[in-house]
């Protein structure tokens, strides 16, 4: 009865807990804030650690999101509905990218309190929140697309976050060196438009002014972030399909996908054990007892 009393207390208990570490861990890790008491400053330390966030969100949020249902084999059931695959992947999106959105709406209120105080510009306020929603949704898509070509969760975790850290630090050295060699030449401005991390410190730019597309690093590095974002949106619905059923292969596997479907939904209706355990993927069985057990209900009787 303790245990079941304390159960609805765990997730704040947690919330606060995490609070705390990260607090001991940006004192601890980030030593320049005990000696820079500007409020300018500060904000752009806490949006340097709000972008490291919101650019590995697409990890633990959306990278593992289609390559689990196809690793349960639930994938091909989708497709023998009317779905298409841009329904499944804004779907997965919309289901998976809410925790994303609500810590970067935990985060800008901490970001606007040195607007009160002159610290930062509402300007600067507004861009750092546009590049930080940005960088989230560029995260989220690249997590989805690079979900519709893997199967394992390590494989597409590590594939993510590399293109994340190449798109967010990988580009730094070679435009820094293309602006120091070639100081007039374009090229180093449009290839920095490609990384998130020129885009934040375009935002955090005070010297920036409305002025022509291509003269704002600002406005340019946006335009190609949100380029980018729904290229990755638009070749993951594209994608998924093609990835997941092959043209010499999709009717024999859709009829192979219905008689399964058939054969498990005959199972749950007729509340046949034997045949359930032997049309469900042993990790769906494993989900299923460990939550009817941890709800306190009889397994197997209330699979059904």
């Amino acid at each position: 009865f303790a245990l079941s009393a304390a159960t609805e207390w765990v997730p704040r208990i947690l919330a606060i807990a995490a609070a705390g570490m990260l607090y001991v861990a940006v004192a601890d890790l980030i030593p320049g804030l005990h000696r820079r008491t500007r409020l300018g400053e500060t904000a752009q330390q806490f949006a340097f650690i709000a972008f490291g966030i919101a650019t590995v969100s697409g990890v633990f949020l959306t990278a593992d999101s289609l390559s689990e249902e196809k690793r349960e084999g639930t994938m091909g059931l989708l497709f023998l509905t009317d779905l298409r695959g841009w329904d499944v992947v804004l779907g997965k999106l919309a289901s998976t990218s809410l925790i994303g959105v609500y810590c970067l709406l935990a985060i800008l209120p901490m970001l606007a309190i040195p607007v009160l105080f002159g610290g930062i510009t509402p300007g600067q306020f507004v861009s750092v929140s546009a590049a930080l929603l940005l960088t989230t949704g560029l995260s989220l898509g690249v997590g989805l697309l690079v979900s519709t070509f893997g199967w394992q969760a390590r494989t597409v975790n590590t594939a993510t976050l590399f293109v994340m850290l190449l798109l967010a630090g990988g580009l730094v050295l070679p435009v820094g060196a293309l602006h120091q060699w070639f100081p007039l030449s374009p090229a180093s401005r449009w290839l920095g438009a490609f990384s998130p991390f020129v885009l934040l410190q375009a935002a955090l730019s005070p010297t920036v002014r409305a002025s022509a597309l291509v003269m704002n690093p600002f406005l340019l590095s946006a335009a190609v972030q949100v380029a980018l974002l729904f290229a990755s949106f638009l070749a993951a619905c594209l994608l998924l399909p093609a990835a997941l059923l092959h043209a010499e292969d999709s009717a024999r596997l859709r009829s192979t996908l219905d008689r399964v479907y058939l054969e498990w939904r005959g199972a749950v209706i007729t509340k046949n054990m034997d045949a359930w355990k032997r049309y469900t993927t042993a990790y769906r069985q494993m989900v299923s007892r460990n939550l009817i057990v941890s709800q306190g209900q009889p397994y197997p009787e209330a699979i059904f």
